[in-house]
This record gives C-alpha cells, sequence and structure tokens, in this order.
C-alpha cells in the first residue's frame, strides 16, 4: 500500500528537484502558487489593517463621548445660571474648552476620516447634554419664579388681611392678583394659590379676625350678615363650622355681658344681695324681680354713690342668668359666713365643761338690747342658727365618748410609761394622770374617773413589785405573791394582783422562748457569767436541762455565718469555733441550738467528728435533695436491704437511751423525747447510708450500713450488756470496756445491802397499803415487803443507762425510771442529775482497773469484797 507523504515531503516535491517523467505543468506549478499566496498574504493584511483603524476609531469616540457626558454632567449640576440663553452661552463656552482640550489632540494621531467619527460622536454629546441642561435651567428659573410669585401673592395678602373688604384699596389690589394669576397660568407657573384659593383664605382670616375682636352682640350680628353674603363661595361643612364658631362667639359674648353688670351690682354693693329680700322674686319690688322683669335698678355702691343699671337692652337668658348667679353668689355668701362662725364654734366648744356647753346652747336663740343675737350675731336665718345649735348638741353628745376614747389611749401609754419606770411615777405622769382624771369628771364619766385611777395606782404597785421579783428566785416569787393574794379583799388589791399575775405570766412565755434575750434586754449593762445565767435560771425554777447561756440573737448570728460557710469544713470550723467559746457549756449551747431547730441532729452528728469525711455524707443525705437522690439513684429493694442492715446495727445504741425493747415495745419510764432522738439518729444513719450507696453504687448494702453506722456512731461508742439493756461507753474507754460493764452489773448485784441504804423508793401503791392505817405494824410490814420486792427487781431488772453528754451513767430501775438518791440533791442544784443515781466514767474506769486482769470464776469473793470496800456510788 503506498505511502502519503508529509507535509514537509510535499513542500519538497513541490519545489524541489524533480522526476524524470516530470511534465511542462510541473514547471509552472510552484509559480502559480507562490503568486496566488502573495494576493492571498496581501488581502490578509490590508483587511488586518483595516479592522485596527475601525478598533482605534470606537475606542477614541467612546472615549470622547464618555469625557463629554461627565465633563458636562458636573457643568450642568454646578451651574448657577436660571435662564436658557445664559446656560446655553456658558455651555457653548464649556464645550469648546472640552474640545481643544480632548478632541484637536487627536487630529494628528487620527486620519482624517478617524477625527472626523469622533469629532462627530463629541458634538453629538455635547448637543444631547447642552439640551438637557437647557430644560433644567428652564425649570430651574420657572420654580425661581414661583417662588417669587409666592412671595407677591402671600404679601398682597397680607396686606389685604388688615384691610376691610370693602375698601377700595382692597378691592384694587384683589383686581392687580385675580389678573395676574391669569398671566401666571398661561406662563406655566407652579404656584401655591388660585384665584379661589386665596379668596377663600382671605375669607377664612378675616373671619377669624372678626370673631376673635368679636366682644358686642352688634359685632356677633354682622358676622352673620358676612356669612349669609359669601355663603356661595363656600362648602357646607366650611358654613357650618362658621355658624357653630359665631354662636359658640355669642355665648361667650353673653358671658361677657353677664360677667360685668355681675361685677357692677353684686361686688358694688355686697350688703343688698346679702339681704334675703332681695332674692325674693315674689316680692315685685326686690333686685332679682327687678332685673327678671328687664327694668331698672338703682343701688348704693359701698362708697355711697347711686349706680343706676337698665337691664331693658340685656336679652332674656342672659337676664335669667345673670339672676342664677346672683342667688349662687347670695348662698355661697352665707354658707361661708355660717361656715366661719361654725369654725369659731366648733374651737371654742373644745375646751368648755359640759355645764358650759348646756350654758351655750340656751343662748344660741337669745338676744341683746339692739336685737342681735348673743351667739354668732351676723347669722340671721333661722335655719343655719339651728345648724349651730346642732353643733354645740352634737358636742354635749359625742363629749362623754371623745373624753373616753382619750382616755383610753392616754391611760396606754401612761400604765406603758409605768411599767418602763418600774411603777416610779414621774412628776410629769402625776400630771398626765391628773389631766385625765380631771376630763372625765368634767364629762360627767365619774365611775371612768374612778376606774381609771385604780388601773394607774394598781399599775404602779404590780409594776414596783414585779421589778423586785423579775429574776428572783421561786421562793422569793411565791412570798410576794402570796402577800399580795392577801390584800384582794380591796379594789386596788385584787386588780394589783392580778396585773401582776399577767406580768408573771408574760414573763415566763418570753424567758420560755429567749431567757437570755429578755435579760439582757432588762439588763443591758449586766455582765453575769454563764454560771451566774444558769445559777439565776434554776432558782427562778427554769428545769436545769433548759437553763440556757445563748440568746437567741446570738444564735440567729452563728446560724447566718454556718448558712453562709461554702464548705462542710468551713461549716464545722464554723460551729467547733461557737461551740468552743462556750468552754463546758458547749453540750447546753448545742442542745439550745437543736431545740430551737437552728441546727438539725444531723449537722450535730457532723460537728462532733468535723475530721471524718464520711461526715460529708452525712449532711447532704439529710437534707430533702440527698433523700430525692436516694430515692432515684437506689433500686427500692437496695433501700429495703439497707434498712434492715440499719435497723440491726442501731439495737444497741438503741437501747442504751430508751433501754430494752421486747417485742417492739418499749419499756416504760421512756420520755417521748428519747423515743424521738432514737427514731431521729436511725434515720440519719439510713439516709447518710442510702447517700453513700447513691456515690458508690458497687458497695453493698451491708457495706454501706456499716460504713454509716460507723460514722454516725459505731466510731464513737462501744456497748456493753447489764440485765438485757445496753450501756454505751466513750471510745476513748474502750480498753476498760469490759471491767466497765463488770464494775457497772456488780454494783447492782453483788451488794444488797449498801443498794439498799443508798437508793430511795418509790411510793408505795395505794393497792398494797389500802384499807391500812398509817404507822401500824401491818402498814410498816406492807411498805417494807414492797422495798424488798423493789429492791430485788432492781437487782435483777435494772439497767446502767449513759448520760447525754456521754461522761457518766445513771440507774434505771426495772420500770425504766431513773433511781433518786436516798439524800438526794437540794431543790436548785445546777447539776440536773445530783439527786439521781449517777456515777462519773472516771469513777468507773478507775474501779474497773483494779479488776483487770482477774479471771472468771476465782475472783467472786475478791470482786464482793472490792466492791464493799471502795464504793461505785
Amino acid at each position: 500500500m503506498p505511502k502519503i507523504p508529509v507535509y514537509e515531503q510535499q513542500v519538497r516535491l513541490a519545489t524541489g528537484s524533480l522526476g524524470p517523467r516530470a511534465s511542462s505543468a510541473d514547471f509552472e506549478a510552484p509559480g502559480r502558487a507562490m503568486a496566488a499566496l502573495g494576493e492571498q498574504v496581501s488581502n490578509l493584511a490590508n483587511q488586518f489593517g483595516m479592522a485596527e483603524k475601525e478598533a482605534e476609531t470606537e475606542r477614541f469616540s467612546n472615549e470622547a463621548k464618555t469625557f463629554a457626558n461627565q465633563e458636562f454632567n458636573n457643568f450642568t449640576n454646578t451651574s448657577e445660571a436660571t435662564t436658557v440663553p445664559d446656560y446655553q452661552e456658558n455651555a457653548k463656552s464649556f464645550a469648546e474648552t472640552l474640545r481643544q482640550q480632548k478632541i484637536e489632540p487627536l487630529r494628528d494621531k487620527l486620519t482624517t476620516r478617524q477625527f472626523r467619527t469622533v469629532e462627530a460622536e463629541f458634538n453629538k454629546t455635547v448637543a444631547a447634554k447642552i439640551a438637557t441642561g437647557s430644560q433644567k435651567a428652564f425649570t430651574k428659573h420657572q420654580a425661581i419664579r414661583s417662588t417669587q410669585v409666592d412671595q407677591t401673592v402671600e404679601d398682597t395678602m397680607s396686606q389685604m388681611r388688615g384691610l376691610s373688604p370693602n375698601s377700595g384699596l382692597y378691592q384694587g389690589l384683589q383686581k392687580n392678583l385675580d389678573e395676574g394669576f391669569d398671566r401666571w397660568a398661561a406662563q406655566g407657573l407652579s404656584i401655591t394659590h388660585n384665584k379661589g384659593s386665596y379668596r377663600r383664605e382671605l375669607s377664612a382670616s378675616a373671619f377669624e379676625v372678626q370673631l376673635n375682636g368679636a366682644s358686642s352682640q352688634q359685632n356677633i350680628d354682622d358676622m352673620r350678615s358676612t356669612l349669609e353674603e359669601e355663603r356661595g363661595d363656600m362648602s357646607a361643612q366650611q358654613y357650618a363650622a362658621r355658624t357653630t364658631a359665631i354662636n359658640a362667639q355669642e355665648k361667650v359674648v353673653d358671658d361677657i355681658e353677664v360677667n360685668a353688670v355681675y361685677d357692677q351690682i353684686v361686688n358694688e354693693s355686697e350688703d343688698t344681695f346679702l339681704d334675703l329680700s332681695q332674692m325674693d322674686e315674689s316680692n315685685p319690688d326686690s333686685a332679682v324681680s327687678k332685673i327678671r322683669r328687664g327694668d331698672v335698678l338703682e343701688l348704693e355702691n359701698n362708697a355711697g354713690e347711686m349706680i343706676t343699671v337698665d337691664f331693658k337692652a340685656m336679652k332674656p337668658r342672659n337676664r335669667d342668668f345673670l339672676i342664677q348667679k346672683v342667688k349662687a353668689r347670695h348662698n355661697s355668701d352665707k354658707s361661708a359666713t355660717l361656715s366661719a362662725n361654725l369654725n369659731s364654734i366648733d374651737k371654742q366648744v373644745q375646751d368648755m365643761s359640759l355645764a358650759d356647753l348646756r350654758s351655750m346652747e340656751g343662748d344660741v336663740t337669745k338676744t341683746n338690747d339692739a336685737g342681735a343675737f348673743l351667739i354668732a350675731p351676723d347669722i340671721k336665718d333661722f335655719n343655719d342658727r339651728q345648724v349651730i345649735k346642732s353643733l354645740i348638741n352634737a358636742e354635749i353628745t359625742e363629749r362623754a365618748k371623745t373624753v373616753i376614747a382619750s382616755a383610753v389611749n392616754a391611760e396606754r401609754e401612761l400604765v406603758a410609761q409605768i411599767d418602763a419606770a418600774d411603777g416610779v411615777m414621774t412628776d410629769e405622769m402625776t400630771t398626765v394622770a391628773a389631766q385625765i382624771s380631771t376630763n372625765l369628771r368634767n364629762a360627767e364619766q365619774f365611775q371612768a374617773a374612778d376606774k381609771f385611777e385604780l388601773e394607774i395606782a394598781s399599775s404602779s404597785a404590780a409594776s414596783a413589785a414585779f421589778k423586785g421579783i423579775e429574776f428572783a428566785s421561786v421562793e422569793k416569787q411565791r412570798a410576794v405573791l402570796e402577800e399580795k393574794a392577801k390584800l384582794r379583799n380591796t379594789a386596788q388589791g385584787q386588780r394589783t394582783y392580778e396585773l401582776l399575775v399577767a406580768k408573771l405570766g408574760k414573763r415566763n412565755k418570753d424567758i420560755a422562748a429567749d431567757f437570755v434575750g429578755y435579760h439582757k434586754t432588762k439588763n443591758p449593762d449586766s455582765e453575769l457569767t454563764p454560771s451566774q445565767l444558769i445559777e439565776m435560771q434554776i432558782k427562778m425554777g427554769i428545769a436545769p436541762l433548759d437553763a440556757r447561756v445563748t440568746s437567741n440573737a446570738e444564735l440567729d448570728a452563728f446560724k447566718a455565718k454556718y448558712d453562709a460557710a461554702e464548705t462542710y469544713a468551713d461549716k464545722a470550723a464554723e460551729m467547733n469555733t461557737f461551740l468552743n467559746s462556750y468552754g463546758e457549756n458547749q453540750n447546753r449551747v448545742m442542745r439550745h441550738l437543736t431545740t430551737t431547730g437552728q441546727v438539725s441532729l444531723a449537722q450535730n452528728v457532723a460537728a462532733s467528728d468535723p475530721a471524718n469525711v464520711n461526715m460529708k455524707a452525712v449532711l447532704a443525705g439529710n437534707t430533702k435533695e440527698g433523700q430525692d437522690r436516694i430515692k432515684t439513684d437506689v433500686e427500692s429493694s437496695d433501700r429495703d436491704a439497707i434498712r434492715e442492715e440499719v435497723f440491726t446495727l442501731v439495737k444497741d445504741y438503741t437501747s442504751s437511751i430508751i433501754g430494752g425493747i421486747a417485742d417492739d415495745v418499749i419499756g416504760g419510764g421512756v420520755s417521748k423525747g428519747r423515743a424521738s432522738h432514737v427514731l431521729e439518729m436511725r434515720d440519719i444513719m439510713l439516709n447518710t447510708a442510702g447517700y453513700i450507696k447513691v456515690l458508690f453504687p458497687d458497695k453493698s448494702t451491708s457495706e454501706v450500713a456499716k460504713l454509716a453506722y460507723d460514722t454516725v456512731i459505731g466510731g464513737k461508742f462501744v456497748f456493753g450488756d447489764i440485765n438485757g439493756s445496753s450501756v454505751r461507753i466513750d471510745k476513748d474507754y474502750e480498753a476498760l470496756q469490759e471491767p466497765i460493764v463488770d464494775v457497772l452489773s456488780a454494783s447492782l448485784k453483788e451488794d444488797r445491802d449498801y443498794l439498799s441504804t443508798s437508793i430511795q423508793y418509790p411510793p408505795v401503791p395505794e393497792a398494797r397499803v389500802q384499807g391500812m392505817q398509817l404507822g401500824t405494824a401491818e402498814y410498816d410490814k406492807a411498805v417494807q415487803r414492797f422495798e424488798s420486792e423493789f429492791l430485788s427487781d432492781l437487782m435483777r431488772e435494772g439497767t446502767w443507762r449513759t448520760t447525754t453528754d456521754n461522761k457518766g451513767f445513771y440507774l434505771v430501775d426495772q420500770t425504766g425510771n431513773v433511781v433518786r438518791k436516798a439524800e438526794g440533791a437540794a431543790d436548785g442544784d445546777a447539776d440536773p442529775m445530783a439527786a439521781f443515781v449517777t456515777v462519773p466514767i472516771a469513777a468507773a474506769a478507775s474501779l474497773a482497773l483494779e479488776y483487770q486482769g482477774m479471771k472468771t470464776g476465782t475472783i467472786l469473793n475478791k470482786k464482793r469484797n472490792t466492791m464493799k470496800i471502795r464504793k461505785l456510788f
């Protein structure tokens, strides 16, 4: 298959050596090809050159056109020419400047044909911009002329507003304006007014001037006449509006007329119109009757001159209005005179006795020799004088009520002052009391006066007596009360006793709420020590356990700081600082905190061992938020299991508080407070265990229960059993736990004789000695049998309980009651347990040391002998 030669081969064939068979045409072909190619190249070059010239011409044309457009825009916008000729003349000059600046420099750069094309585009653009600018200049000129015309119209209208429409000058100015409006319309000026609008505005202005200047009925009538003449040139709404304005101005004119006449006749002759006869229209000669008829009225003014007023020209309705004003003035002056007299009389009667008031009431209708009334002579009307009489009678009626009410308030204040002064009445108090008593007697309230005097005397005596026993011993209080009771056979004695009892009752309520605060209020300068405060309270009959050394205010201040502490450690530190400041009275202060609700039992527990990190769970678990988390995060079955575990663990602690429990029945002698404490402690452990479970869900229910128990109780105490009940021993004595329990148990069981003589037996039940005579052998034997049985039961069933401060033990009998000593402490002893069989833990520990190391079964006799030599209590 033959190959097709490539381009280079073809060219060589066309221009190179010929083959042996080449014809003459082969010699001519290259020449013709070269000639055709040259012509083609020449045509292409010519076409390309023409295209470049056209592009260059278009570019210069666009530049010229854009330049002319922008420059003429700026020229037109800044031109100050206000007429078309001025603008066009300036524009031609500006166009020539632009031509020299932009077009002429192109003449040597472009061909003649190109230059003409560019110049033509420039001229066309300039012509269009000059036409547009001329239109703007015309518009500007028209606006200026319109403004000038508006000013001319306004100036002319302003001049016409001050002229009468009927004057020649007004008519001439109006004609000039009318002709002007025709010219201006033909010139195409846009102005504010036209023939109709300027006439309406002038009419409105003239009406307003007339309206404001109308001060007589003639002016009103003239306005109505003008309105009717111009009615055809206004709308119905304008006509109605002007009619309404004229009517309103007519009323103003009427008021002016009436007030002018009123001022003339009333203010110039006041006495005339204070006379009732001049107000009587049934009398044809009265002033009011003459005004009504339109007659002439003659009056003498205050200067003695005669005034004549003719009412014929006044419209009837204006005369009627004047009469109403005159009557109103008469009533007003009459009321003012009566009011002034009533005020004066009211002030007079305030300091008058009942006798003087009754005398005054009789003088109201009496006159002197000249015929003038003795009281309020300027009040001549019978009804008004009856009003004065009613005022005096009302004062007589209300005097007793007023005096009694005033006396009650004054008595309350005076009694308060007497109390504050501890019954001592100052001279000022005595004066006040005398004044109150006098006022009551002047009001003929003799019984109330006697009662008041009795109350003051009794209050003084009761306050003085109360001051003497307010902080006294029970014995002294009793003695004073008994002494006052003996005097109850008199009214003052009875009332004094009642007031004293009431004061003591209030005091008891106040000191029960806050003894220390009450004492500080009554004795602000007192500096009693806590021991002195306790001693005072016990002597006053307050139970030793309830005696306080802190005021509620001090507790509130502590609570504020405690609540403000952000962390558990800060709260614990705040509580310890507060409690430590009271030294040995810490437990008493804590009791006050808990009984008043300032600190919860959980917070109390947490404060007892602040270094224990688990106390955080105690605090958190015993809040509402913590308990909500327990219910949400701990399964019900786990909560039940924790409850069972805690109930088992807490049995020893429960027994150490309330004694033995059999079949869920609590033994006798257990107070409500102790039972509540056990339940609260149990709940604290339950909540603590539940919260630990929330924090550590992987721990078992037994683990969290044991951890909660150890945190709240187990970490602080060990327990021992005595006759089936637990005794609680502080952890500090754990090494002596067994010997202490042994000693306490032996003290009950090993020395019957000593126990018999050391205790105080309870009263013999009535059933055991019923029918027996006191002091007989039969009675004595019954008592001995009862005491022997009680002693045996005590040895077999009695127990020891730990004191609340964990510093000792007290003996509890088989009924659950605390055993009293054979010779107990005197009443009022500061130690609440002094009258009972108690043993300090230190004493029990000391004796327990001697037992330590003895072996069971070989020491019984030695124990008994030791107990006989060294007594535990």
